[in-house]
């Protein structure tokens, strides 16, 4: 069989990646949203995990073709299965349930394979089931999927900005294809192909800044996860149901728990906490510091989002070759570009609080001196 897609046009999937489609853990990941709340900033960002993890598959089993001479099969059955593992609203509600669970979505997606049928499918397909579990214990077992350069982050890219409508994740994926190679067993890229490879990374970049860190993204996060915390501490939900459910199933069972008024009726009408203070911060400022002050302040959790990041650059190499497929070095030593970009990532770090508009000003006042302190 295969689906149309509006990134990659026609996905073919074999019978058994077909029988892992129609299972219900599969199907549910058509009703989880890739972007969390970006909807609130770009309407169309509706996107779902479901046609991610099948366009995956998809850029998976091509990266797998052009790289190595033997393709395992099994990797584009990772691509697949790669984000079985997310809760409702995907990395929003992660950090609650790994509070309340003890275990990420990588650790969720291998318990969810294991105790399904999708296991018995991967061993009638004849595929090494421990080399796919793998992948849910650490993505660089398989860098073709989880790699710098490799499916998801192809993929996320070019959907997450045909969604939104945005030009900031568009790469020239089959650019980047044709000049990939393997170097020691490893997914490598030809020096002609090192400005497609400094194209992605940036890409991910200004996607991470601008669309996945917008600030209207951040409060909306911030309001759901105060709900979704305060209803599995005073056990109303039970987290491990919690992760079961789709995007629509929490909604409804928050809104009722919450009654009238709460963050999840604010979120739905998009009246959210105002920016009081959005602005780098000094390495030394700790979280605790912020809502410390929030607190004398007289705000309680409830009235506020506190967010304090650092964007990271986790998984920017990769290694380069020459045209004889001799190594050359690693792309984050070779390249002016992803250096300066590694210093920028290191060097942006950035205090979000938001409130009630009647408390924008005070909150803002008291932000901008306590950033100011950490400042040196």
């Amino acid at each position: 069989m295969y689906i149309r897609d509006p990134v990659h046009k026609n996905i073919d999937f074999d019978d058994f990646q077909e029988r892992i489609l129609n299972t219900g853990e599969m199907q549910r990941l058509r009703y989880i949203k890739q972007m969390g709340f970006c909807n609130l900033v770009y309407p169309g960002a509706n996107n779902t995990r479901f046609e991610h993890c099948a366009g995956v598959m998809h850029v998976a089993r091509e990266l797998e073709a052009r790289v190595y001479e033997d393709s395992r099969p099994e990797v584009a059955y990772i691509g697949l299965l790669h984000d079985i593992g997310h809760g409702p609203f995907s990395h929003q509600s992660e950090p609650i349930l790994k509070r309340y669970l003890h275990k990420s979505h990588e650790q969720m997606g291998e318990e969810i394979v294991n105790g399904s049928e999708i296991r018995d499918i991967l061993s009638d397909a004849g595929l090494d089931v421990p080399f796919i579990l793998g992948y849910f214990r650490d993505e660089m077992n398989c860098e073709i999927v989880g790699g710098a350069l490799g499916a998801d982050r192809v993929d996320y890219l070019m959907r997450d900005s045909l969604y939104t409508g945005v030009a900031y994740g568009i790469i020239d994926y089959t650019r980047i294809k044709s000049k990939m190679t393997e170097h020691k067993g490893r997914p490598a890229i030809y020096e002609q192909g090192v400005s497609g490879a400094e194209s992605l990374l940036i890409a991910r970049y200004f996607m991470i800044k601008n669309v996945y860190m917008h600030h209207v993204e951040i409060i909306a996060e911030g309001m759901f996860q105060t709900a979704l915390n305060e209803a599995i501490e005073n056990e109303r939900l039970d987290p491990k149901v919690v992760h079961g459910l789709n995007d629509a199933q929490l909604f409804g069972r928050l809104l009722d728990i919450e009654g009238s008024g709460g963050p999840i009726h604010r979120i739905m009408g998009r009246d959210l906490f105002k920016r009081a203070f959005y602005k780098n911060a000094g390495a030394d400022l700790k979280e605790e510091e912020v809502t410390s002050e929030l607190g004398r302040l007289g705000l309680e959790p409830a009235d506020y989002v506190v967010s304090l990041s650092q964007l990271r650059g986790s998984k920017m190499d990769i290694g380069v070759v020459d045209k004889d497929g001799d190594f050359v070095g690693n792309l984050s030593e070779i390249s002016p570009l992803i250096k300066t970009l590694n210093t920028t990532l290191l060097s942006e770090r950035k205090l979000l609080v938001a409130c009630d508009e009647a408390n924008v000003e005070r909150v803002g006042a008291a932000m901008g001196r306590l950033a100011g302190e950490n400042s040196g």
